[in-house]
């Protein structure tokens, strides 16, 4: 919603534009709308019936006409029902509904999906592209990803990380996992040598490979890693590397 000069400690002066004013005339796109506070909704619900912002410190009215998209991987109806999410809120939203169907709904993207996240993140890593045996790229075509795009995506990187030295194979990742409907529960074992290890030995492994591969340059290292620069630090102290 933006904010006025001197709205708090620390504003910007002249003040800031909100997100609605910047939007004016186009669309907003709000994600994980299901997460949004009760106290913000009503905000959100305001400025969606009134046509106005007004910002933090101010009392000036600004006109605003913004398309809302929102998204959210919730049920909005079961959340509306726990309270929640504002009923008035989700019929308000609730406008032009479309579902996008998970991952184990459409396994027919999955192997354009593999492709560009093994790309992505090799490019990301600066790791060469890692090779698949068919067998083993069957698995991954097969898998239900519980965790959606996110898992998929964050098992990608994790293998490219801890493997993208060279040209490997995916079978000892797969060689533990009797039973690929319980693979999300075992997924904690997706582990990169012939013996099953702890969540530590593999971060552990992951840091130090990391850390070599950007010759200890502390800022790439975290942001390769996903982690700030203090956690990274902590880390290196808590494994003594």
């Amino acid at each position: 919603f933006g904010y006025e000069d001197g709205a708090f400690t620390g504003a910007r002066r002249g003040g800031h534009a909100g997100k609605f004013e910047l939007a004016n005339g186009g669309t907003l796109f709000l994600d994980e709308i299901g997460e949004m506070p009760l106290d913000m909704q009503v905000s959100l619900l305001r400025v969606l019936q009134e046509g106005y912002v007004t910002r933090v410190g101010g009392d000036k009215i600004i006109p605003v006409d913004v398309r809302i998209i929102a998204a959210t991987n919730k049920d909005l109806k079961k959340e509306v029902e726990k309270g929640t999410f504002r009923q008035d809120l989700y019929y308000r939203l609730s406008v032009i509904p479309i579902k996008l169907p998970p991952i184990r709904e459409r396994k027919g993207d999955l192997p354009i999906l593999i492709k560009y996240f093994f790309r992505i993140k090799s490019i990301k890593l600066n790791k060469p592209m890692p090779h698949i045996k068919e067998d083993i790229y069957h698995n991954m075509l097969q898998y239900n990803w519980q965790g959606n795009i996110r898992e998929l995506e964050n098992f990608i990187e994790n293998i490219v990380n801890l493997r993208g030295d060279s040209s490997f194979m995916l079978e000892e990742d797969f060689k533990n996992i009797e039973d690929k409907h319980n693979f999300h529960e075992n997924n904690i074992g997706l582990l990169y040598s012939n013996k099953i290890r702890t969540l530590e030995e593999i971060e552990k492994e992951a840091i130090i490979n990391t850390v070599n591969e950007y010759n200890r340059n502390m800022s790439q290292s975290a942001k390769a890693l996903g982690i700030t620069r203090a956690t990274l630090y902590s880390k290196l102290k808590k494994y003594n590397i």
